[in-house]
């Protein structure tokens, strides 16, 4: 009885296990899937044949059975507490010594044959032994409808035994058990797992904790070993295909029900779409258990899409050539046409029918008569921008409004400001021809008789190195005298020749605020002015 609680413990938490994923599963079809069930209490090593119930252990070389019954978690393998329950299997999977090919395979029963096309999620757990030297990553199961036996090998060795089941990395754990997992599509009427490392000496992937040349023997416990069945499907794409690639997208779907998918494009949803030729992939992956795919090659007929182009314009006395694209098979216009392309020189909507293997497109295009409008434009007459002495920017514009402006500044405005002199003109694009305006010349002062003066209206007179002064900006100007009042009137600088207030009165700084400047000055015709401002200081 104790022995049954045991066995009904050990399966409820390998379905704990299971049911991480959202997908429904049913019983563990493993007949004492965590060698709960024996016969007798093992009390050594090498004793597996005849001592656990529904597990068979290939000979020579018996794999060990361990319980806590007598040798768990202290055998001759090591220290290790069972991963559920109290037994576990133990079987040589490598040896580099006078035997190399030497080890142990142990081989359960189902409750009942696998279905065909069934998906079934196959978990089994290792450990690696302590008194091993080193790791291996061939700890496999293969699912068969047949027991599999030595006459299946040679010697000590398996061959022609292909696993479904595949660890992906190389197990060197001895503390914590390492789960080994895989989705299997069922062939139908398969009833045995069989676990143990398949590959030849030479094809085994190890790692040795020890120098090269060493002899080493590895060896794995094993437990909880189940085979349940999903409520999920194959992922089948279909045979390799041929697709007419002006129906695209084609979309290929995956099954529902994977935690995951993975594909060859980069997708991640159970569905994605197809655009170009290749050879596509997907995996479908369930949490806890591993993934299944599924490969198709798509091949598209890479046929043109049949397009006229844009609506376009015709100028009278002119002539425009309509073009289908090629390849098609045959090509019939609403003209009676039935050559790829047509010359029109007249208005009207044109349609053409174009048929190949895919079957057939229709396009069309409107084709409009235009001409060039009599209309001149005039940008004005040759001018100067040069006003009392100053270049005074002059705007320019057209007597028209025109669909579109170049001017041969490089300006697309409707107006331009002229700041300097050159010549000048302007150009409008029209579907049949550009019309273009007479060139004027605009003239600017000569440089000898500018002047100009120029005061800013703050600065800051904190030794930053930054407008530290007040300084007025001038050309062809002569300064007469400079003086600046603070608000009560009172003169705080004065200079007739410097022109540079440092924000001081008698070598002390002066208060912040506003002030008033007074500058007096001659023009190039010695005409004498007066200039009354503002200026802020700052700091």
């Amino acid at each position: 009885m104790k022995k049954f609680i045991k066995y009904l413990f050990a399966l409820t938490a390998q379905l704990l296990i299971q049911e991480e994923s959202n997908v429904v599963y049913a019983q563990n079809l493993v007949k004492n899937p965590s060698f709960e069930n024996y016969v007798q209490c093992p009390v050594g090593a090498g004793l597996f044949n005849g001592y656990v119930i529904d597990w068979f252990g290939f000979n020579p070389g018996s794999p060990s059975f361990f319980h806590s019954c007598a040798t768990v978690p202290i055998n001759s393998y090591g220290f290790q507490y069972a991963n559920t329950g109290g037994g576990y299997a133990c079987i040589l999977a490598y040896n580099w010594n006078y035997d190399p090919d030497k080890r142990n395979y142990i081989e359960g029963d189902f409750i009942y044959a696998l279905k065909k096309d069934s998906i079934y999620c196959i978990n089994y757990f290792v450990n690696l032994c302590n008194n091993s030297y080193g790791g291996i990553k061939n700890v496999d199961a293969a699912i068969s409808d047949t027991l599999i036996n030595w006459n299946n090998g040679a010697g000590n060795f398996l061959i022609n035994i292909y696993p479904q089941i595949k660890s992906s990395t190389i197990i060197t754990d001895s503390v914590n058990w390492t789960l080994i997992s895989g989705l299997y599509k069922a062939k139908g009427n398969e009833n045995h797992i069989t676990i143990g490392n398949f590959e030849l000496y030479a094809n085994t992937s190890y790692q040795s904790f020890y120098p090269v040349g060493t002899p080493i023997s590895i060896s794995y416990y094993i437990d909880d070993v189940s085979v349940t069945p999903t409520n999920l499907t194959a992922p089948n794409l279909g045979n390799d295909t041929i697709i007419c690639k002006n129906t695209l997208p084609y979309s290929l779907y995956a099954p529902v029900g994977y935690d995951s998918y993975q594909w060859s494009n980069g997708g991640t949803s159970s569905i994605i779409a197809v655009n170009d030729s290749g050879m596509y992939w997907v995996k479908c992956i369930l949490t806890g258990c591993g993934e299944i795919s599924d490969t198709v090659h798509i091949s598209f007929k890479n046929i043109h899409k049949l397009n006229l182009g844009n609506d376009t314009i015709v100028c009278v006395g002119s002539s425009v050539n309509l073009t289908a694209q090629p390849n098609f098979i045959s090509y019939l216009w609403n003209t009676s046409d039935t050559s790829q392309n047509i010359l029109v020189n007249d208005s009207g909507l044109y349609i053409v029918q174009a048929t190949d293997v895919c079957g057939m497109q229709t396009d069309s295009v409107h084709v409009t008569l235009d001409s060039l409008p009599s209309i001149t434009i005039d940008i004005g007459i040759d001018t100067t921008i040069c006003n009392r002495g100053t270049n005074v920017p002059f705007l320019l514009s057209s007597n028209v409004t025109l669909p579109n402006y170049n001017w041969s500044n490089g300006a697309i405005t409707s107006q331009i400001s002229v700041t300097k002199k050159g010549w000048y003109w302007l150009q409008s694009k029209y579907n049949c021809g550009t019309i273009e305006s007479d060139s004027i010349f605009i003239d600017e002062c000569p440089p000898d008789t500018l002047f100009g003066l120029y005061l800013p209206n703050s600065f800051t007179p904190n030794d930053d190195g930054l407008n530290d002064f007040f300084t007025p900006q001038f050309y062809n100007v002569t300064i007469t005298n400079f003086k600046i009042f603070n608000r009560w009137g009172n003169v705080v600088y004065e200079d007739s020749n410097n022109f540079s207030w440092d924000g001081k009165f008698e070598s002390k700084d002066c208060p912040l605020g506003v002030y008033v400047y007074k500058i007096s000055y001659r023009d190039l015709k010695n005409n004498y002015i007066e200039k009354l401002g503002r200026i802020t200081l700052l700091r």
